[in-house]
C-alpha cells in the first residue's frame, strides 16, 4: 500500500490494527475509572471497524513514541487530510506514564485496566484486539487531537492522534502524498 510506504518514509511505523465498535476512550489506565466529567480521560464516538495504529519514535530515545496515531483503515489513503484537520481535544495527565486508547466498553474492565497499568514498560506499545497501551515520556501529559470523517460531515471520529511531547496544534503542517518524492 503506497500510503504505508509514504508514512514509513515520514517516520511513522505500522504497529498493527485494532477494532472499535463505536466509542473509544483514552487516558491513563489508572484514571479511566474516574466518573464522566472529571477531565481525567477523553472519550468520543468513532467510526466502527478496523483502525490502523501508527507510531512515530521520539528522537532522543527511539524506544519511546513521540506520537501515536490511530486512523480508520478505510480512510488511510486520506491520512494527511485527516491528520491536518485534527483538532485539539484534551490534555491528559499520565501518572503511570502510559496511556490506554481502548474501545469504550473496556473503560471499566478491571482486568484490562490493571493489565494496562502494570504491563512491562519495556513491552510498550501493547496492542490489544480493541485498543492499545503506549508509554508516555517523563512528565509530559498526553495531548489528544481528533478529526472526523472527510469534509467534517461525519459525526464520528476517523483519526485520533496522541502526542507525547507537544500539543497537536503545535505540529508542523504535513505534505500531501506525492507519487515520486525524489522529484522534490
Amino acid at each position: 500500500m503506497a500510503t504505508l510506504r509514504q508514512l514509513k518514509d515520514d517516520g511513522f511505523e505500522d504497529l498493527g490494527t485494532v477494532t472499535f465498535g463505536g466509542t473509544v476512550v483514552a487516558g491513563d489506565p489508572s484514571l479511566l475509572v474516574e466518573p464522566l466529567g472529571t477531565d481525567a480521560w477523553w472519550g468520543g464516538a468513532v467510526r466502527p471497524g478496523t483502525w490502523r495504529l501508527l507510531g512515530k519514535a521520539w528522537a532522543p530515545d527511539d524506544d519511546l513514541l513521540e506520537e501515536l496515531v490511530l486512523v480508520h483503515a478505510e480512510l488511510a489513503e486520506r491520512f494527511y487530510d485527516l491528520y491536518d484537520a485534527a483538532e485539539h481535544q484534551s490534555g491528559l495527565l499520565l501518572p503511570t506514564r502510559r496511556i490506554a486508547v481502548l474501545a469504550g466498553d473496556l473503560r471499566t474492565d478491571v482486568d484490562t485496566l490493571h493489565a494496562a497499568a502494570t504491563a512491562d514498560a519495556e513491552g510498550l506499545p501493547w496492542v490489544l484486539d480493541s485498543g492499545v497501551v503506549a508509554g508516555g515520556i517523563a512528565q509530559h501529559p498526553a495531548q489528544i487531537a481528533a478529526s472526523r470523517g472527510l469534509g467534517g460531515m461525519s459525526a464520528d471520529y476517523a483519526l485520533l492522534s496522541v502526542g507525547f511531547t507537544r500539543a497537536p496544534f503545535e505540529r508542523a503542517e504535513t505534505v500531501p502524498f506525492v507519487q515520486d518524492r525524489d522529484e522534490d
